[in-house]
C-alpha cells in the first residue's frame, strides 16, 4: 500500500538546507586539512581528517535528534563545540604560520564556525516535529489569535483617528466661538460708544432748545382711521376739535365764542348743505367709502340724541347713524354711544 505523501514543511526545508551546507563545509574542511597534514604526516593524515570531519557532522545530527531534551542535548553540544574548535584550528594555525594561503584555507575555519553557530541558533527555533493534525489545530488557534490581535489593532487605530479628528474639530469650534464672541463684544462696544455720544449731544440740544407744548399736542394718525385734510364747507367742522370735551361735552351755552372755534349753531348753519348724508353720497359717487373724523361722528351722534328719539341700545344707535349715511367702527361707535349716554341720557329731546 502506497504511503500518503505530505507537502514539504518549513521545518523540513530548513533542515535539508542546513544538512547540505554542513556536508559542503565538512568536505571543504577535509580537503583543506588533507592539503595541510598530508605533506607533514603522510597517508595517515587522510583517514584522521576524514574521521574528524565525519564525527563533527555526526555530532550536529545527534544534537538535532536530541531536540529540546537538555539532558541529552547538552553533552553532545559541548563535544560538538570542542570538535569544531579542533577542526577549525588546523587551517587557522596553518594560515597564521605560513602568513598567507589560498582562499580555501582562509574560508575553511570561518565556514566551520558559522555552520556550528547556525545549528546552535536554529535548532531551538525549529521546535519539535508534530503530526499534520496537530499542525492544523495549532494553525487554527494561531489564526484565531492573529485575527483577534488584528481586530484590536484596527479598533485602536480607529480610536486614535477619531480622537485626532475630534481634537482638530474641537480646536476649530473653539476658535470660531471665540471669534463670534469677540465680534459681539466689539459690536456692543461700538453701539454703546455711539449711543453715549448721541445721548450727550441730545441732552445738550434739549437743554438749549426745549420744544413748545404745541408740538406734543399734534395727534398722530391711526391705522384705518386716517384721512386727508378736507376742504370746502366740511372744513368748518374741524373747529369743533377745540370745543369737544374729552369725557363729557358741556352745554351749548358754555362753548367758547372765539372766532377760531365754531359754536354749535354756527356749525349747524355751516353744515346745512354738507351733512354727513351729503358726504356719504359724495363718497359713493366718487367710488370710495366715506371716512368721518371724531368731530363729524360726534355731531352725527348728537343729532341722533337731540333731534331723534334717543336709542335704547348700541345696535339702535349704530343703525341710526347708518340712516344718516355715517359709518364707523364698532369700537368708535361704542365709545361715542357711552359718551352721549352720559351727556343726554336723562335729557328729553324736546328740551333741547
Amino acid at each position: 500500500m502506497k504511503k500518503p505523501t505530505h507537502p514539504p514543511t518549513l521545518r523540513g526545508t530548513t533542515l535539508a538546507v542546513l544538512a547540505v551546507i554542513t556536508l559542503a563545509v565538512a568536505v571543504l574542511s577535509a580537503r583543506v586539512n588533507w592539503t595541510i597534514l598530508v605533506p607533514a604526516f603522510g597517508g595517515w593524515a587522510i583517514p584522521t581528517v576524514a574521521a574528524l570531519d565525519t564525527v563533527w557532522a555526526i555530532l550536529l545530527l545527534v544534537e538535532y535528534a536530541a531536540g529540546n531534551n537538555l539532558a541529552r542535548k547538552r553533552p553532545v553540544q559541548i563535544a560538538g563545540l570542542v570538535l569544531t574548535v579542533i577542526v577549525a584550528a588546523i587551517p587557522a594555525v596553518e594560515l597564521i604560520a605560513s602568513g598567507g594561503g589560498g582562499l580555501a584555507i582562509v574560508m575553511a575555519p570561518l565556514a566551520i564556525a558559522v555552520v556550528k553557530a547556525v545549528w546552535v541558533l536554529v535548532l531551538p527555533g525549529l521546535g519539535r516535529k508534530v503530526s499534520p493534525q496537530t499542525k492544523s489545530l495549532l494553525a487554527e488557534r494561531r489564526q484565531t489569535v492573529d485575527d483577534r490581535l488584528e481586530v484590536l489593532e484596527a479598533d485602536a487605530s480607529h480610536r486614535l483617528e477619531l480622537l485626532t479628528v475630534e481634537a482638530k474639530l474641537t480646536e476649530k469650534i473653539a476658535k470660531a466661538e471665540t471669534k463670534y464672541r469677540k465680534a459681539v463684544l466689539k459690536a456692543q462696544a461700538d453701539s454703546t460708544e455711539t449711543l453715549h455720544t448721541q445721548a450727550i449731544a441730545t441732552d445738550k440740544v434739549v437743554a438749549e432748545k426745549p420744544l413748545p407744548p404745541a408740538v406734543g399736542s399734534i395727534a398722530l394718525p391711526v391705522l384705518g382711521e386716517w384721512e386727508a385734510v378736507r376742504t370746502g364747507p366740511v372744513a368748518l367742522l374741524a373747529g369743533v376739535a377745540a370745543a369737544k370735551p374729552s369725557v363729557g361735552a358741556p352745554s351749548v351755552g358754555s362753548r367758547s365764542a372765539s372766532p377760531q372755534v365754531a359754536t354749535t349753531e354756527g356749525v349747524a348753519a355751516a353744515t346745512t348743505e354738507d351733512t354727513p348724508r351729503h358726504v356719504a353720497e359724495e363718497g359713493r359717487l366718487k367710488g370710495s367709502a366715506p371716512k368721518f373724523t371724531d368731530e363729524e361722528l360726534y355731531l352725527s351722534g348728537r343729532r341722533v340724541f337731540t333731534e331723534m328719539a334717543p336709542p335704547k341700545s348700541l345696535n339702535g344707535f349704530i343703525n341710526a347713524l347708518k340712516g344718516q349715511g355715517v359709518s364707523a367702527g364698532y369700537e368708535r361707535a361704542a365709545r361715542l354711544y357711552a359718551q352721549l349716554q352720559e351727556e343726554f341720557g336723562g335729557v328729553d329731546a324736546s328740551t333741547e
